[in-house]
């Protein structure tokens, strides 16, 4: 016989089963839009926020030779050499340009991006030229 605490934990395990495989991978995740013209979605709004909060930009490398924003040197690297894709938030998803960020969920960020969060992590070499 099944009592309701037993229920309830059995819910809540086929509950986060079935959620596992859009939270793990990248499925129906899309490229972040700083400016909100093309993407006006709640995923891309709350993305947004986030992303100012945190200064990102979409070319990490052309904002520094810019001047736009400018993130501290972290242990010797220049802002410039502080893309997503070397940083440990980041992970890569296959087969594009893009991937996702640990502090910016719900949507894909540019692997050439930044942010004043950067933390160092293994470059990554998302695709295969």
């Amino acid at each position: 016989m099944m009592n309701r605490r037993l229920f309830l934990q059995t819910a809540a395990c086929w509950s986060a089963l079935l959620a596992l495989p859009k939270v793990a991978f990248a499925e129906g995740l899309k490229l972040i839009d700083l400016s909100g013209k093309k993407r006006a979605d709640a995923a891309n709004k709350t993305a947004m926020g986030i992303a100012q909060g945190l200064n990102y930009v979409e070319d990490v490398a052309q904002a520094a030779k810019e001047g736009k924003v400018k993130f501290p040197d972290k242990g010797g690297v220049k802002m410039a050499d502080q893309p997503c894709s070397s940083c440990n938030f980041y992970t890569c998803v296959e087969g594009q340009k893009a991937g996702k960020c640990m502090l910016i969920p719900g949507v894909l960020v540019h692997a050439g991006g930044g942010c004043m969060s950067w933390v160092k992590g293994a470059k990554k070499a998302c695709v295969k030229a």
